[in-house]
């Protein structure tokens, strides 16, 4: 639909004898009054309870005034292929009256672009962030890309191009002496694993190799960079004591380099 610049709205509310319907997809022909199509793709007939629901849905659309129903199912899938079916659609769209021109590849990308690079943005910075906290040099992470098998190409090329901008964002640090969050951790441990434990800050003065407890919660989100925070500690420390607080169950922090070995 976005591609052929039909507009649509997505899991539009429809209120039905109270309850809150949501169709997969509305387009409206009018507003005032409203009229247009439905578009519902039945995924789980053959389940009796399911089936039941679609035939109310199907009575329900027939009664409404100038709605028209489109409905698809896995059949049409299992009888062509997920191509044949997209032409079904086009041919029952175009016999409703909807016009169905694809847009050229230049016009789909000025519609897209804004969404397409915020997107890229995020990921790449997610990703950069990663590599941070597992301690990950440029020349490790070119390793693993070499020895991994990208899922697609699209895949394929965003490791290609994230590399680049993972050396490059490393080399402007460098260049402006300045340190991101993730490089001051990392900077901590070294330091303590050379023997500087004394710290010094406007509440007080202090010892790493004097501290008797730590507590730690939210245990469950201790990354490479945190467990190397520790470790250093413990290696100046032998008799330090712990108390950390983790439920496996709360692990969601995968993406920023959170493990649950830890």
């Amino acid at each position: 639909l976005f591609e052929h610049n039909i507009p649509f709205k997505y899991e539009r509310n429809h209120f039905w004898s109270g309850v809150n319907y949501r169709p997969d997809f509305t387009i409206f022909k009018t507003t005032k009054p409203a009229a247009g199509i439905i578009i519902e793709y039945f995924g789980m007939e053959g389940d009796p309870d399911y089936d039941k629901m679609s035939e109310q849905k199907r009575k329900y659309w027939k009664e409404k005034k100038d709605w028209h129903l489109l409905e698809y199912s896995p059949k049409n899938i299992k009888r062509n292929s997920p191509e044949a079916l997209i032409e079904l659609l086009k041919k029952d769209l175009v016999n409703q009256g909807i016009e169905c021109k694809k847009l050229s590849e230049d016009q789909i990308w000025y519609l897209i672009r804004d969404r397409a690079i915020g997107n890229f943005t995020k990921t790449a910075v997610n990703f950069i962030g990663r590599c941070r906290k597992l301690f990950m040099t440029p020349d490790v992470l070119g390793e693993k890309i070499t020895n991994y098998n990208p899922s697609s190409i699209v895949e394929g090329k965003f490791i290609e191009i994230v590399k680049i901008l993972y050396e490059a964002y490393l080399d402007h640090l460098k260049k402006i002496n300045e340190e991101d969050f993730d490089g001051l951790m990392q900077r901590a441990v070294y330091e303590i694993e050379i023997g500087k434990t004394k710290f010094q800050r406007k509440s007080g003065s202090g010892d790493l190799e004097n501290l008797r407890y730590v507590c730690i919660d939210e245990f469950q989100d201790f990354s490479e960079m945190f467990f190397s925070l520790i470790k250093a500690i413990r290696q100046k420390n032998e008799n330090i004591e712990f108390f950390c607080v983790g439920d496996d169950w709360q692990g969601i922090n995968g993406f920023a380099g959170s493990d649950l070995k830890f």
